[in-house]
């Protein structure tokens, strides 16, 4: 059937829609079976709730009457048991209810980590063996995947209040993103000169991430500062669409301008900069690296180059660098983003080594 207001397919006999949320039937007295008088002298009668039979009791009569027109029209919501709930139903319910609160790109990454459990998505969630199932997609996908794909399914089993389950996890390996020595930037900046690539290149040295960047318009950058605010993301259908929200509140800021070169070419502009999608970021800025003996690096990269440069070359304060770099946490940037370059690695070999001679 279809839901009266939204015209989505719901359940047959539904007395709610899953998606919208409106009542499909008119207020009013609703009809109920009669009930079965017990020994004990309890009312009992099963009713038809949602296309599934619920069993109602009563202390008295009336009160099973009561009872059973309010669980009809789901005034009274009788859980689910997880025999009766399928893992698809778990997490297609989970991802309606937060779709309002869920950034594009997140649905996007939940309705492919749902595709993924594909071999499960039909089994009733109490006779799913868990660690099998984390075992079998530790063969098929890494294990950042794997963890992913978890707290979707914990996430989902959560919110039907099931408890969940405790298992192993493959252990996620922190790999080093690549990122430029300092020695390097110059060269890069020299090498991306008055190519397509170069507003990219320059964004990402101010921290902007990719989604920051095919956001940013002829506006963004008044009097010597970047004003970051909006996204551009890949919604579930793999469009590319703005939102106005940024990944985190701190996401919305402001960057002075740091690299003249950008000044310079955002005056030249007569309109919004066109960028080319990640994907040819990506393969552009990589083919530059090569090219001219450079680190390859894609653009989130570059803004591993920044928090690097500023941390552990320039010496700013956390705090600064959080601000700048618009991370929600300073323990981000420290544990995640900031990287060793060689030249201070050698440096601080030799303040050790002279200090014992």
């Amino acid at each position: 059937m279809k839901c009266r207001k939204c015209k989505r397919e719901i359940t047959d006999n539904s007395i709610f829609c899953n998606w919208c949320g409106s009542k499909q039937i008119k207020d009013g007295n609703v009809s109920v079976p009669k009930p079965t008088r017990l020994a004990s002298g309890e009312y009992v009668g099963r009713i038809m709730v949602g296309g599934r039979r619920e069993r109602v009791k009563g202390n008295t009569e009336a009160d099973y009457y009561k009872k059973a027109r309010a669980v009809k029209e789901e005034l009274v919501v009788l859980k689910e048991t997880p025999s009766k709930l399928k893992l698809n139903d778990v997490i297609e319910d989970f991802i309606s209810k937060n779709t309002p609160i869920l950034s594009p790109s997140t649905i996007r990454a939940y309705t492919y980590y749902q595709k993924q459990l594909l071999k499960y998505i039909d089994k009733p969630v109490n006779v799913i063996d868990w660690q099998d199932l984390i075992n079998r997609l530790a063969k098929d996908y890494k294990p950042k995947t794997v963890k992913n794909q978890w707290g979707l399914i914990t996430g989902s089993l959560k919110a039907k209040d099931i408890p969940v389950p405790n298992v192993r996890l493959p252990a996620v390996q922190k790999t080093e993103r690549a990122f430029l020595e300092p020695k390097e930037i110059p060269r890069l900046l020299q090498a991306v000169k008055d190519k397509p690539i170069e507003l990219t290149v320059l964004l990402g040295l101010h921290s902007l991430r990719e989604s920051e960047i095919l956001a940013i318009t002829k506006d963004s950058i008044q009097n010597g500062i970047i004003h970051v605010k909006g996204a551009v993301v890949r919604n579930k259908d793999g469009e590319y669409i703005r939102k106005e929200e940024n990944k985190t509140v701190n996401s919305q800021r402001d960057i002075p301008v740091f690299i003249p070169r950008l000044t310079e070419l955002w005056n030249g502009l007569e309109c919004d900069p066109q960028f080319p999608n990640p994907s040819n970021m990506r393969r552009d800025l990589l083919r530059v690296c090569k090219n001219n003996a450079i680190t390859p690096i894609t653009p989130h990269g570059l803004r591993h180059t920044f928090c690097s440069l500023a941390i552990i070359t320039m010496g700013w304060d956390i705090k600064t660098v959080q601000r700048i770099g618009g991370w929600s946490s300073s323990r981000v940037p420290m544990e995640i983003y900031t990287h060793l370059n060689q030249e201070r690695l050698k440096q601080d070999i030799k303040k050790m080594s002279k200090f014992y001679k």
